[in-house]
Parts: structure tokens; C-alpha cells; sequence
């Protein structure tokens, strides 16, 4: 009797401390959070980033609106001198905005006279969380930017017209290196995301139908209807890392969140996903500290929907031993 109940006791340890480990990991099903931004009449959501404090940043026009991820009220406002703000990024209490330039070009197609705007450069200003603007930063050899990152100290931005990422340092403005992988672009979408661990480049390759790891020549990913697959003209366009390694991406139109291993296995969808976007537009993304995923709707509305972890309890586990 004493064996059978010293095991019992081993056994009833055993789950508990298996339950409650399971119970503080980041399953990979997601369901709807917060939104943000609703009822700010925002212009559109050009970039999206996330703060270790807990806040959201959200481009919009030559806004940025900073929003509480707790309560998804609005918080402050830094309004900058740019024409318009194409990507966003912060380290600690700095934000950095980035605009890209243009100039009016005439072209002649099938006969026809048409004006087109055509990217020469990037304007990068660096603001304080409370709008004051605390310089300008020189980002040499870039013609657009169409996202942005920051880690370690080094700014990433991906240049459309150029199919590059440059990286830059942030105290001097020097280019680092530059990251080209022969990537199949169009809408003039170019997401990527930074492997914490690796500091390598994640691509979303969406006219490839793939998601392409930094100096591949191929990706993981096809064309298809299938959970698995990437649909539409073109996708994904949008990717990032979660805490665990797995990868989320997003698709456009029809919209489609997923979750994948590092390998390409497909894990889960979103649920109850609206529309983000109509046509070929891109979808921002950011992921904050605790796997929050947050994604930038621009349809007939604008504004940013949260989705978050689904956590494992440990009630069966309890259940189990009850009934023993």
C-alpha cells in the first residue's frame, strides 16, 4: 500500500509540473484580440511596430499613433514633417520614420503618354515617443523603403526597386551589407523579418509563392488552395518570427494568417479573420514580446486587429488525476 501510494503521489507531481509547463507555452492556435484605431480615422496603416513597453506604433499619412496593447486606447500622436511615411521602426524609446521620395516621369506605353511617379531616394527622421524630432538620418543607395526593422543597432530596410535589403548602422548611417536573394516581387510589396537567434533575413518571396531564408536560392512554400499552400496572385506578403521559432504569414487577397515550423510545416490559421486588404496591397505585421500578433487592415475601414496565443490549461490534467 505504501509503494502504491508513494508512486500515486510520484505520478500526481508528475502532471502537475507537466501541466504546469504546458500551461505558460505559446500554443500555436490563435485567437482574436483587441483593435486599434477604429474610431482614430486613419488614413491608411503603412507600418507597424511594437515597443518592449508594451505599446503599439502605427504609421498613418505622416502620423504615427501610439497605442497601449493592454487597453488599446490611444495614447499620443507624434506628428512628423514627412510627405508621407512608407515604413516604421523603433529601438527603446526612439522611432524611426522613413518616406520615400519620388519624381514625376513621362513614359510612353503602347502609344499612350503616362505619368508615373518613380522612387529616388529615402528621408529617415528619427523622433522621441513624445513627438519631439531628434534628427535625420543619411540611408545612401536606397531608392524606396518599403519596410523597416531594428536590431542590435542596425537598421534593415527593404528597397523594392532595388529587390535588396540594406542595413545600416544607426550611429553612423554607414551601410552594413546588403541582402539580395534574386527574390520574384510584385505590388510593390517586400516584407521580410529578422531571426532573433541568427540575425538572419526571412523574405516573404510572394511571387515565388515562398517564404526564402537569407542567401537560398529556394524557399519553402507552393501555389495552391490547400491550408498549406499560398493562394491568389501573388503571396505571402507579409512574414515574422514567434518566440518559439515558428513563423506566421500573412496573405492578402483573400486573406489567410498562418502558422508554420522553421522547416515550412503548416501548424494553424487564424480564425474568424476578416478581410484585411482589397486587391494587391501589403498587409503590415508586427509580433510583440508576448506573441501577440497585430495586422494592419486597409479596406473600407483602417485599422489594426490583435490576435493572440491560445494557452494550454491544465485542467484535463487535474481531471485526470481526480478521477484516479
Amino acid at each position: 500500500m505504501k509503494i502504491r501510494l508513494r508512486f500515486l503521489c510520484i505520478f500526481t507531481s508528475l502532471l502537475f509540473l507537466t501541466a504546469s509547463h504546458f500551461s505558460v507555452q505559446a500554443a500555436t492556435n490563435y485567437e482574436p484580440g483587441k483593435t486599434f484605431g477604429e474610431n482614430d480615422s486613419l488614413i491608411s496603416v503603412s507600418g507597424i511596430t511594437t515597443t518592449p513597453s508594451g505599446q503599439l506604433l502605427v504609421a498613418s499619412g505622416n502620423e504615427i499613433f501610439i497605442y497601449n496593447t493592454q487597453t488599446s486606447t490611444l495614447s499620443g500622436k507624434i506628428k512628423t514633417t514627412l510627405t508621407g511615411i512608407s515604413a516604421i521602426a523603433s529601438e527603446g524609446d526612439q522611432v524611426y520614420a522613413l518616406s520615400t521620395q519620388t519624381k514625376n516621369e513621362e513614359m510612353t506605353y503602347q502609344g499612350r503618354i503616362i505619368n508615373r511617379k518613380v522612387p529616388t531616394g529615402v528621408l529617415c527622421k528619427k523622433y522621441s515617443m513624445t513627438g519631439s524630432e531628434l534628427g535625420q538620418l543619411s540611408l545612401q543607395g536606397l531608392k524606396d523603403a518599403t519596410n523597416a526593422k531594428i536590431h542590435n543597432h542596425i537598421l534593415y530596410v527593404s528597397d523594392y526597386a532595388q529587390r535588396t535589403i540594406f542595413t545600416f548602422n544607426l550611429s553612423s548611417g554607414m551601410n552594413v551589407r546588403s541582402i539580395s536573394n534574386n527574390v520574384r516581387l510584385c505590388c510593390g510589396i517586400f516584407d521580410f523579418c529578422l531571426n532573433p537567434k541568427t540575425n538572419k533575413v526571412l523574405i516573404a518571396n510572394l511571387g515565388a509563392f515562398q517564404v526564402m531564408q537569407e542567401g537560398a536560392s529556394s524557399g519553402w512554400g507552393k501555389r495552391g488552395t490547400a491550408d498549406s499552400d499560398f493562394q491568389g496572385c501573388c503571396n505571402p506578403v507579409s512574414v515574422a518570427y514567434l518566440s518559439d521559432g515558428n513563423i506566421v504569414t500573412a496573405e492578402k487577397d483573400p486573406s489567410r494568417v498562418k502558422v508554420y515550423d522553421a522547416s515550412g510545416k503548416y501548424l494553424s490559421t487564424f480564425p474568424n479573420l476578416t478581410s484585411l486588404v482589397r486587391g494587391c496591397h501589403r498587409v503590415c505585421m508586427a509580433v510583440d514580446s508576448n506573441d501577440a500578433v497585430y495586422l494592419g487592415v486597409n479596406g473600407a475601414r483602417r485599422y489594426v486587429v490583435q490576435y493572440v496565443p491560445q494557452k494550454t490549461t491544465a485542467t484535463s490534467f487535474q481531471k485526470v488525476i481526480n478521477v484516479r
